[in-house]
């Protein structure tokens, strides 16, 4: 069977499964719905299964790709088939709540067929669904008074029929146009424009400017992967549409407040040297040689975006895509973006506007100048964001890698890979400068840094949740991460085996305050070997208080410089062959608590990075109740908790590390 006839009839499958599950009446609707819950401290306040960190989306991804309810309670214990029926009834409850989406049987299975490889049945279920989460849960299944009349949607100014347009590289008669230019200015409000495979170069001087596509203040969806034969299925992966600008121009320039998307197109060959359009005052200097968007409401999807950049670099900004001001409610998902060059933000560069959010992304081989800033992404003055579910690998720059954050008032970043991003300075994988960040299980391997191999944040109030920091190199200062002038938080994190060339081995707190509570160190060597140190900055001392955490094989588990002061309790120091050399020494001030305890911490497999513990660990049912509910992975803390990043709930453990973490491409 080949992969296109199983991707349809498992989408077939999944709309089966919606039928029936809607003809369902053994359980009333609210006794299922109260089996999904939100919590802004779970899983990024997404809906969840109660009692689990198993978001709605992510049953819904599970049963879109094929997997049966058999198999999903097979894999997840405690699960059962009502919770994955309340995940259904709850989207289904969101959609109904959207009159575009009201669809029977019979367009739940066109959707399902037409939307078969990078656009599944979940896309439209959650998307639509997933801002009424709230209204939801709060108020039942009835929103509003009982016997209040539907609101009356305002008249849209500019509804009409959407008109379809077709290009195609041999034009009329085979399609309507040759050249897509040409179907963008006869295209009106909200129309779509269907873009055949094959290569498109044609570079036109609109708005004084030169690129591919020129867009001002115009709504419209421009999709490819299409064929002359085949206009309802696109498939960009075996039919490409290639926009390329040959280093004669951007591929495209955007500009307006109204809503474009832009989906399953490959934009390459873009230089921006000499073009104008660079906002504000930035004398000098050339914006976005792929994409450059400005104060569009962009919703960018199952693109790739590859060898971008100015011919001169070190005055450009945005090789791959420059984002300037964006509205509320932008997206960026599913996209690869690859071998892009700029000065700042190599990858992608983002100033100002709010609630952008940026998901399941590939950012490959991006590069951005040694004196420059974000490889992979760069990021200032975005009031919101989230950055979830991407992989940033082998990015390069002077500072922030993968990510360079500056000046953002929340950023959340979620669930990311960051692996082997190098840069001269600070922030191996992410710099943060500026920002109020949460970053929650996110994995940050072999990356490297002057100061901060994984991680570097500056002026920052930081919360780091269940993340995993592995085998980072510093040069100098923070081989796992150097949190300097900033406010931290960690919990259920796990550092081990990264490598400094002078101090702080694991971590490093310079002027800071920390609170640390349930965190595995291990084995973090090079230059002083320590697990945790505390320096002053800038005549700032730093103030740590550290719990329940297990701290085995550094030459000295705790460090503290002189003025600074470190607390601790309910340690668990490693012994044989992960004892380390000295618990605890420095000039500052160290409080122990009243119990701590020495033992084997039993780690499962620790030569290839599996640090959760065995039954006979000497960390388990040892550690205070400090009210944290669940462990690295997301498991249910126990009545008395475990020391450190994992609690102990079997002997069977399946490691997930990444394949972008295991293989060069």
């Amino acid at each position: 069977m080949s992969d296109k006839v199983e991707n349809v009839e498992k989408s077939e499958q999944f709309a089966q499964v919606l039928y029936n599950l809607y003809r369902m009446r053994l359980v009333k609707d609210q006794q299922l719905l109260a089996r999904i819950t939100l919590d802004p401290q779970v899983m990024v306040g997404k809906p969840v299964v109660r009692g689990t960190r198993l978001t709605v989306e992510y049953i819904l991804n599970l049963l879109a790709h094929g997997a049966t309810v058999t198999e999903i309670l097979e894999e997840y214990e405690g699960l059962t088939e009502k919770d994955i029926r309340a995940c259904i009834l709850f989207a289904t409850k969101l959609t109904a709540r959207n009159h575009a989406l009201n669809f029977d049987l019979q367009s739940v299975r066109n959707i399902a067929m037409t939307t078969r490889r990078r656009f599944s049945l979940l896309g439209l279920v959650v998307a639509a669904g997933l801002g009424l989460a709230g209204l939801l849960l709060a108020g039942g299944a009835a929103v509003g008074p009982a016997c209040a009349a539907p609101a009356q949607p305002q008249a849209d100014p500019h509804a009409r029929a959407a008109t379809e347009f077709i290009v195609c590289p041999q034009g009329p008669p085979t399609c309507d146009y040759a050249v897509i230019q040409d179907a963008v200015d006869a295209a009106e409000y909200g129309d779509v424009i269907k873009i055949a495979a094959g290569t498109y170069d044609d570079v036109n001087s609109q708005g004084g400017m030169a690129q591919v596509v020129y867009l001002d203040d115009k709504s419209l969806t421009l999709a490819g992967g299409y064929t002359t034969t085949d206009w309802l299925n696109p498939d960009p992966g075996i039919y490409p549409t290639i926009l390329d600008a040959q280093g004669d121009g951007r591929v495209m320039y955007l500009t307006g407040t109204l809503p474009v998307t832009v989906t399953g197109l490959t934009l390459t060959g873009g230089n921006d040297e000499g073009l104008p359009g660079c906002p504000g005052t930035w004398t000098g200097e050339t914006c976005g040689s792929g994409v450059y968007a400005a104060g569009v409401l962009l919703h960018f999807s199952g693109n790739v975006v590859a060898r971008n950049g100015s011919t001169a670099p070190d005055v450009d900004n945005g090789g791959g895509l420059f984002l300037w001001d964006l509205p509320a409610g932008a997206t960026f998902h599913a996209n690869r973006i690859v071998d892009n060059a700029a000065q700042w933000g190599g990858g992608v560069f983002v100033k100002g506007g709010s609630e952008l959010s940026f998901s399941h992304n590939q950012v490959f081989s991006n590069t951005s100048s040694t004196e420059g800033r974000g490889g992979g992404l760069y990021f200032s003055g975005v009031y919101t964001s989230t950055i979830d579910g991407n992989a940033f690998r082998g990015n390069t720059t002077g500072w922030g890698g993968g990510i360079n954050a500056l000046s953002c008032r929340a950023i959340t970043i979620t669930a990311n890979v960051f692996y082997s991003n190098t840069v001269l300075y600070d922030g191996g994988a992410l710099r943060l400068d500026g920002c109020n960040a949460w970053l929650q299980g996110n994995h940050v391997i072999s990356n490297s840094a002057n100061y901060g191999g994984g991680l570097f944040a500056e002026h920052t109030t930081t919360t780091l949740e269940a993340n995993v920091l592995l085998r980072n190199m510093a040069v100098e200062l923070g081989g796992g991460a150097m949190i300097r002038r900033s406010i931290a938080r960690l919990d259920n994190n796990i550092v081990a085996d990264n490598r400094t060339g002078v101090k702080g081995s694991g971590l490093l707190f310079a002027g800071s305050t920390g609170v640390m509570r349930h965190n595995t160190l291990v084995r973090n060597r090079g230059g002083d070997g320590h697990g945790v140190r505390l320096v002053a900055w800038d005549d700032q001392y730093s103030q740590v208080t550290l719990t329940n955490t297990l701290i085995a094989s550094h030459t000295v588990g705790l460090y503290v410089e002189m003025g600074s002061r470190l607390a601790w309790e309910n340690v668990l120091w490693g012994d044989g062959r992960w004892a380390n050399g000295a618990n605890s020494g420095g000039m500052g001030t160290g409080q122990a608590g009243s119990v701590s305890y020495s033992g084997d911490p039993a780690f499962v497999d620790p030569e290839d990075g599996d640090y959760h513990i065995r039954f006979y660990s000497a960390a388990r049912d040892r550690a205070m109740d400090l009210g944290l509910p669940y462990d690295v992975d997301g498991q249910p803390r126990a009545e008395l908790p475990d020391i450190g990043a994992d609690e102990y709930v079997g002997e069977t453990y399946d490691v997930y590390l990444p394949l972008v973490a295991r293989h060069d491409p």
